[in-house]
């Protein structure tokens, strides 16, 4: 360009007809284009590195009102301000959902959005618990036993190549609806020939204390009896499992979801670790999720581990009320994204265990009988009047909290056998209590 300019110049200086300055003149039109187009170039080049996209401005803001309101949450989990905590939360999920930007659509967009619900999940799990921290559905609970929730995908390929000749799982077989994507074959390799094979065999073994009750009142209440198997994935049949977040029992309740299924919890007991009325109530949140859901207990499933609430907000999100959609969007936390298939894993093999070289040794299922008991009636005079330990007395009713058994007459579960004899003596278990606290308070005012 400066060659041009400096041309121009000495032949202005030789100028001496009139097609001469025609000539000039078109030089300086040329010019001044070469100088125009090239400012041009730069700046819309400037602009295009500064100034971001629309797409991409949009995309900004979502992720700067989301990350407000979980910094705001993380504040308010350190001030121990556990609803403030629970709602900024929930609102930087929700500002995720609700937008209408397609979150499958920018890859930095899904990568956060994900990496936020993981975060949620984490704070949550070290928050320990405490009576202010009111939950109102079992959402982001983090209890996913033995950390299968928190398998990445890439986990979960290299389960995928141990092995070639897997049984032929059959759809027909299970007690439900459900399609078999990879991800249930990926997990049944973790559970047969993977770090969850202990985990299976534990399970498997104890699951036998309690199966036969919980299909009985599974398919009392209309809930497939294959679903059972929960019980597996959330505590490994434990009645007294319980999380950092406060959910209790084989079926894993969370305080406010037990108490909307009608389960007790006072000082005296804690009925989530009841292992009849747990079972009970979990089949009567399964049937709820299971109308909730048109009959579709995937989305049940999905539901009873972070929560319908969160799920509809997901479906809303998604537009298609299908599990293995919603998991392929990325519209569901990392543990609900496994919880499912690995469910289906475990009812595989619990079906045709041979195939998997997996020996069943169910436990005996639970035995016992019943006594009345006269309310406040402390158990070590139970215990003694049965000539048991108080050990087994709590074995036999792990949701007894107190010393005593609840203030009104309480039925309790013994070990089968007992002599009717020895059930007569427990109608003096009340006087024998009385005459131990006055004896006691004559000993103090002496």
């Amino acid at each position: 360009m400066l060659r041009v300019i400096m041309t121009i110049i000495k032949d202005n200086q030789k100028i001496k007809k009139f097609g001469d300055l025609i000539l000039l003149h078109r030089r300086a039109l040329l010019l001044l284009s070469l100088v125009f187009l090239f400012t041009f170039n730069l700046a819309n080049a400037q602009a295009q590195t500064a100034t971001p996209s629309v797409k991409e401005r949009e995309i900004n803001v979502l992720i700067q009102r989301a990350e407000i309101h979980y910094q705001q949450g993380v504040v308010a989990l350190a001030e121990n301000n556990f609803p403030r905590m629970r709602s900024e939360f929930d609102l930087a999920v929700d500002e995720m959902l609700i937008t209408g930007v397609d979150l499958h659509s920018d890859a930095r967009l899904q990568r956060y959005y994900r990496e936020l619900v993981d975060k949620i999940v984490q704070h949550q799990l070290n928050a320990r618990t405490s009576n202010e921290l009111v939950i109102k559905d079992q959402r982001f609970d983090g209890t996913f036993s033995n950390d299968i929730g928190r398998l990445t995908e890439e986990e979960l390929q290299e389960l995928a190549v141990k092995v070639s000749d897997q049984p032929q799982i059959k759809t027909s077989d299970f007690s439900f609806k459900t399609d078999i994507p990879p991800a249930v074959n990926q997990f049944i390799n973790y559970f047969t020939i993977g770090k969850g094979r202990k985990t299976l065999d534990i399970g498997f073994s104890r699951s036998g204390r309690y199966r036969q009750y919980a299909e009985k009142v599974f398919e009392r209440e209309g809930v497939p009896k294959d679903l059972i198997w929960l019980a597996q994935a959330e505590s490994v049949w434990q009645p007294v499992a319980t999380s950092p977040m406060a959910a209790r029992g084989i079926w894993q309740f969370i305080p406010s979801t037990g108490e909307r299924f009608g389960l007790r919890q006072n000082g005296w007991l804690d009925e989530r670790l009841d292992p009849e009325k747990s079972a009970e109530a979990a089949a009567r949140y399964l049937r709820f999720l299971g109308d909730r859901y048109a009959g579709d207990w995937l989305l049940a499933m999905a539901a009873y581990n972070m929560g319908e609430n969160g799920l509809d907000k997901a479906i809303t999100r998604c537009g298609y009320a299908d599990f293995w959609e919603l998991r392929q969007q990325g519209f569901l936390p990392q543990e609900t994204r496994n919880y499912v298939p690995a469910i289906l894993a475990i009812i595989a093999i619990a079906k045709q265990p041979e195939a998997y070289q997996v020996e069943l040794k169910p436990e005996a299922s639970w035995q016992f009988d019943r006594v009345t008991v006269t309310g406040n009636t402390l158990l070590t005079t139970v215990a003694d009047t049965l000539a048991l330990s108080t050990d087994t007395l709590y074995r036999f009713n792990p949701e007894l909290l107190s010393s005593t058994v609840p203030p009104s007459s309480y039925s309790l579960r013994i070990p089968k056998g007992i002599e009717a004899k020895r059930l007569a003596l427990l109608t003096t278990s009340q006087t024998d209590y009385k005459t131990r606290n006055v004896v006691k308070k004559k000993a103090k005012g002496n």
